[in-house]
């Protein structure tokens, strides 16, 4: 017997392939494969984007072009940050990971 087909909830937009109920892997999916397009788009960002619509509340906003810009604008910046903060964390962990795996010192050196 076969199971029932679900409609997953979150769909991509730009690629076909890829659909899931969880916003988390839906967000994670967008950053990794389509960084600088909306995950969420709306009215004006489907035409401008050529987007098939999926009838979700977030597509029901109707903004300007000018204001579409600026939001994907806005959220490519936070991306950025945010890249950049986890690079940054990282050659932290890096560093701290050194430190904690170098020998300890047991002798002072007399002669110093």
């Amino acid at each position: 017997m076969s199971e029932p087909i679900v409609d997953s909830y979150y769909k991509c937009y730009h690629c076909a392939h890829f659909s899931t109920n969880l916003e988390s892997e839906y967000l994670k999916h967008g950053v990794q494969n389509h960084l600088y397009k909306p995950l969420f788009p709306n009215e004006t960002e489907l035409k401008r984007y050529n987007l098939r619509p999926q009838n979700k509340p977030w597509e029901k906003c109707s903004i300007t072009e000018e204001e579409a810009i600026d939001r994907l604008a806005g959220w490519a910046e936070k991306r950025i940050r945010e890249e950049k903060k986890r690079k940054q964390q990282d050659q932290e962990d890096k560093i701290i990971a050194t430190f904690d795996s170098a020998p300890e010192i047991t002798s002072i050196n007399k002669y110093v």
